[in-house]
């Protein structure tokens, strides 16, 4: 990330250092919102037929198709 610059960084001759503080507020401003999948999973399994998530036999199934 240094090397493309998206990170903040300083260069001494080959030294690469870095400012706790400047990374903390690059952190803070780079925050990525946490997604809750088990909430997704559940809208989009709402949405999907109940036959269609019988993992097992799709399992037992793939791996007679693969034999």
């Amino acid at each position: 990330m240094w090397k493309n610059g998206t990170i903040p960084h300083y260069r001494i001759g080959r030294l690469i250092r870095f400012k706790r503080q400047d990374i903390d507020q690059w952190m803070a401003g780079n925050k990525k919102e946490k997604i809750n999948l088990s909430k997704m999973a559940a809208r989009m399994l709402g949405k999907v037929p109940h036959q269609i998530l019988d993992v097992p036999s799709i399992v037992k199934k793939a791996i007679a198709e693969s034999k």
